[in-house]
């Protein structure tokens, strides 16, 4: 992070998202999903799996793969197979949250299941092409391109509330201790109250969104095919920043808080059609130190004290001659 020079390289040509862990970096190319060391990039082990329909997602030391309408289950550090079940096409990474995982099937379906063995918990009908659900407290908020937007207890997965978009939800939600964020492809960003579902906002961005929000401190950005990234206040849904990148994002740009100083900065990948690609690292502005006037002393500083008589402190009585030892 210092100053971008290689580490390492290896020659697989990927060709779809990867997943990484702080060991281990996910490569699907061909329809052969590689494992790699993060440290020095060198193959740990490999499975012919055939072409993933989601991207895949590392969760500890699991590793889980959708293709072939089946959802399978590895040991991360040796590639061993833990489980395999059978579920329809999944085209959106689960989410995971401790013992269980929630995973969108294409056909509408939100399905429930144990991540230790994949046994199927509960079964709840979200509507076609559902987007990538955000498990937050004890709920589960997830949309779809039937354009609706629900809140479903994470226990049971009951409806707690539904919204009616009028556009196909797209990319992950986010959330904050008050509020919920989406964008559809109606290019608005949407700010809903947790727990009742009232719109407190809505945003309209000025390019098609390619993820769902993002929460950077007190701002909520959306990434999308353009060379500007804008911060909307959570509260207000008010820019208050914009970010500036020359060309456009080819992909979604990753937050990073360094572990050094807690500042935000943003690795993003930008290009165009000459198939030329740039990353960038960017942080906040330097801190600017708070600026003195600077004036001519007339007056000295302090308080003027009169000459008089000594004080007299309380239980203290003041020796012959008046002063104090």
């Amino acid at each position: 992070m210092t100053d971008g020079s290689e580490i390492w390289k290896n020659e697989i040509i990927a060709d779809g998202p990867m997943a990484v862990s702080p060991d281990h970096l996910v490569v699907q190319s061909k329809g052969v999903v590689h494992v790699l060391s993060t440290e020095h990039g060198k193959e740990e082990w490999t499975d012919q799996t055939g072409t993933l329909s989601a991207p895949p997602l590392v969760y500890g030391d699991h590793l889980f793969l959708a293709a072939a309408e089946q959802l399978m289950a590895y040991q991360l550090a040796d590639g061993t197979k833990r489980w395999t079940q059978p579920i329809g096409t999944v085209e959106q990474r689960p989410a995971l949250e401790g013992l269980h995982m929630y995973v969108p099937v294409a056909d509408g379906r939100l399905v429930a299941m144990t991540v230790a063995d994949g046994k199927e918990l509960w079964q709840s009908d979200v509507g076609i092409s559902p987007s990538e659900p955000l498990v937050h407290a004890d709920h589960i908020y997830i949309g779809s391109a039937a354009k609706f937007f629900y809140s479903l207890k994470m226990q049971d997965g009951r409806e707690e509330w539904k919204l009616d978009v009028g556009a196909p939800v797209f990319g992950r939600a986010a959330a904050d201790a008050t509020r919920v964020y989406f964008v559809a492809l109606d290019n608005l960003v949407r700010a809903h109250n947790l727990r009742r579902g009232q719109r407190d906002w809505k945003h309209a961005l000025s390019y098609r969104p390619s993820a769902g929000p993002l929460i950077v401190g007190t701002s909520v950005s959306t990434p999308g095919l353009s060379s500007e990234l804008e911060g909307v206040d959570t509260k207000s849904g008010k820019v208050v920043a914009k970010l500036t990148l020359g060309e456009k994002l080819a992909a979604v740009p990753v937050f990073i808080t360094s572990v050094k100083d807690g500042r935000i900065y943003i690795a993003a990948i930008t290009g165009s059609l000459n198939n030329q690609w740039t990353l960038t690292l960017a942080g906040p502005p330097p801190m600017t130190p708070p600026t003195v006037p600077v004036t001519p002393l007339t007056v000295l500083p302090g308080v003027v004290v009169r000459p008089g008589p000594p004080l007299a402190l309380p239980g203290v009585q003041p020796r012959s001659g008046g002063h104090l030892h």
